[in-house]
C-alpha cells in the first residue's frame, strides 16, 4: 500500500509521522511532518538532513515506548516516583545530549 511505504524512512527504515500536535497539551493544531518522498528529494541535495531526520524519529520512538513502559511500571506498582526520579537524574549526568555534553563545567 503507498500510504504503508510513505510512513517508512528512505535511508533506515524508521517508522515516521504524518504529524505532531504544535502545543501541549495536544491542542486542534498540528505541523505535518515529512514523509518517505519528501525525504528522498531533502535526501538527494542535502543527505545530512534526511539521514538526521530518520535519527531523530528513532530516538523520539525510543522515548516514546520508555515512557509507556515507566508509565505502566508506575501503575503496577514495580517502580516508585523516587526510582524513576533517580533513575532519570543518574541517566541525564552521563549520557551524550546530557547538561554537561561537551560544555565545560561551571
Amino acid at each position: 500500500m503507498k500510504l504503508e511505504n510513505e510512513l517508512i524512512g528512505p535511508l533506515y527504515g524508521v517508522r515516521l509521522l504524518m504529524s505532531l500536535p504544535l502545543s501541549n497539551p495536544p491542542g486542534s493544531m498540528r505541523q505535518a511532518l515529512p514523509g518517505r518522498s519528501e525525504l528522498i528529494k531533502c535526501g538527494r541535495d542535502f543527505p545530512r538532513v534526511a539521514a538526521g531526520y530518520e535519527v531523530v524519529m528513532a530516538h523520539y520512538h525510543e522515548v516514546v515506548q520508555n515512557t509507556t513502559n515507566i508509565i505502566e511500571k508506575l501503575v503496577t506498582g514495580e517502580l516508585t516516583i523516587e526510582q524513576v526520579r533517580k533513575q532519570f537524574v543518574e541517566a541525564m549526568a552521563t549520557s551524550p545530549g546530557g547538561p554537561h555534553d561537551g560544555q565545560p563545567e561551571g
